[in-house]
């Protein structure tokens, strides 16, 4: 009895996600001249916002890892405070790791949605292809 009421229900939902799956893309068409030019702004500041944000968390990463290994070099064999450096190294580790993850997502979403947040991309530098074989920074 309750899977003839729960088909029922199901058969009366079909026609109306496949009239919206239809219908969908001319929405989204008709939209593209005045969306972008509200959504692009709106991006770039979240995105500049989520730049700034995730440069912080990895700096103090990168200063708790440091602190852990000033607390490891002066423990000088004693257990708890060895304990609490390797704690800081611990922890400075897997911030580092998750914050190069998400820099590494924000920039795959930038790249792949196309929006541009105003800030230059880092570039390695290039070696050869100047003058003299010299490396062009």
């Amino acid at each position: 009895m309750k899977l003839m009421k729960t088909s029922s229900r199901f058969h009366r939902i079909i026609p109306i996600l496949t009239a919206l799956a239809i219908t969908a893309p001319f929405v989204a068409l008709a939209a593209v001249g005045d969306a972008q030019d509200l959504v692009t702004p709106i991006a770039n500041n979240i995105l500049k916002t989520v730049n700034v944000l995730v440069t912080i968390v990895f700096v103090l990463a990168v200063v708790a890892f440091g602190w852990g290994i000033v607390q490891f070099i002066f423990a000088a064999g004693d257990p708890t405070t060895l304990a609490k450096a390797k704690q800081f190294l611990l922890w400075g580790v897997i911030g580092i790791a998750v914050m190069a993850s998400i820099f590494g997502v924000v920039t795959f979403l930038q790249n792949y949605l196309g929006v541009k947040s105003g800030v230059l991309p880092i570039t390695p530098p290039t070696v050869g292809g100047g003058a003299g074989g010299t490396a062009a920074f």
